[in-house]
């Protein structure tokens, strides 16, 4: 573990869930991509967690990881720190493939969380695992490319489903630590994932279908992820077709715990579904904004992704190409996203989509709005509608 002071500067604006669980210690392991490479005092310990194995990156390599996370040297001489403190690859397992390496930690770390049940703990335990580079354990690869239903859906990579293999495997040992040490009984687990599947490498990794899109979309291939909430004896076992977020982890988790909420986030505690799923919640809003030009291809043309921005109120959700384009759709009546109601429905669209822009121009930094090309000529437009700034000259 990284020995170092906490930086009590960071982000005093933004409540983190260590510094609200007050009642609880606070560990993390995994990938952390917060600060982004080892920036100065936006690593885990400076927002109070205790660093069990992390990697400050938004990938890394599952084998051989070791010297890229516990190296020291500066990118370069600009970096204000003394050295870099862009990760820490924890105590040895013997294990040779990260999955199962901070699979171990975690077990190592509950373990000794049970010898002090009195003292509650929050782990953070945020896997690598599936994102690229796409490697598994030749025996796990193996497993998949015999199989008569490779292929089914378009999942064909026997490499990629040999890493969603290792992270079964993974929940799967956590939750027979927590069993065996007596944890179990009184431990909230929760998994979810932060975006849909990746569909653009190639050969392409796994495929959403039958939603549409994935990861950096705003579609439902891209943003609608699974999400469970398993305690033995407080929830029951049910499905939910209510939207929730990520950002509602933080209320919950402080509600759960009798830890104040703090004012003025986004998320919602969602305790009363959680104890009752069937039931109907209130209405809600929920807003997206992917303001980047990416590799990802569009759904629809098969050209690479422009902007896009999205708000979801009750059963509608209304998509926002920054290109100059409107897309309006019912998600429980059509999930896949094949019936455009923009134009049959105008008054909810405009309706919709003036909230989406009153909310970017009070919420969002002028910096995280995309910039107009000023080569851009509509004679030469392969996309098949022109650029129309939508943003009525205010964003």
């Amino acid at each position: 573990m990284v020995e170092r002071a906490l930086n009590t500067a960071v982000s005093p604006k933004i409540p983190t869930l260590p510094q609200v669980l007050k009642t609880h210690d606070s560990a993390y392991i995994g990938k952390w991509h917060l600060g982004g490479h080892g920036a100065l005092g936006q690593q885990p310990r400076d927002h109070g967690f205790e660093e069990i194995a992390y990697f400050d990156a938004g990938g890394s390599s599952y084998f051989d990881w070791r010297p890229r996370w516990d190296n020291r040297k500066h990118y370069s001489d600009k970096m204000p720190q003394p050295e870099l403190l862009i990760g820490s690859s924890g105590e040895a397992t013997g294990e040779t493939y990260l999955t199962k390496d901070l699979t171990v930690q975690a077990q190592r770390y509950l373990e000794q969380r049970a010898e002090t049940p009195e003292k509650p703990f929050f782990l953070y335990f945020a896997h690598f695992s599936v994102h690229t580079p796409i490697q598994a354990e030749e025996d796990y690869i193996n497993h998949f490319e015999g199989k008569d239903t490779l292929g089914n859906g378009g999942h064909d990579n026997p490499t990629y489903a040999g890493m969603v293999k290792h992270l079964d495997d993974s929940v799967g040992a956590i939750m027979k630590t927590l069993k065996e040490t007596g944890l179990a009984e009184n431990t909230l687990v929760v998994f979810s994932s932060d975006n849909g599947g990746v569909e653009y490498t190639n050969p392409a990794a796994t495929d959403n279908a039958p939603f549409k899109g994935g990861k950096a979309c705003l579609y439902e291939g891209g943003v609608r992820v699974p999400l469970v909430y398993y305690m033995p004896g407080r929830f029951e076992s049910a499905w939910s077709d209510n939207p929730v977020n990520c950002t509602d982890f933080l209320p919950t988790f402080a509600g759960l715990t009798q830890n104040n909420v703090p004012a003025g986030i986004d998320g919602q505690d969602i305790t009363a579904l959680l104890e009752n799923p069937e039931s109907d919640a209130p209405e809600r809003t929920i807003i997206w904004h992917y303001p980047f030009n990416v590799i990802v291809k569009h759904p629809d043309n098969g050209l690479p992704l422009t902007p896009h921005s999205a708000i979801r109120v009750g059963d509608h959700k209304l998509i926002w190409d920054w290109h100059g384009k409107l897309e309006l759709y019912d998600v429980p009546d059509d999930p896949y996203e094949q019936n455009d109601l923009a134009a049959t429905m105008p008054e909810r669209t405009d309706t919709m989509f003036r909230e989406l822009r009153e909310w970017l121009e009070e919420n969002v930094e002028e910096r995280y709005f995309p910039q107009r090309n000023s080569n851009y000529d509509p004679a030469k437009d392969v996309r098949g509608y022109s650029f129309v700034d939508l943003s009525a000259g205010k964003i």
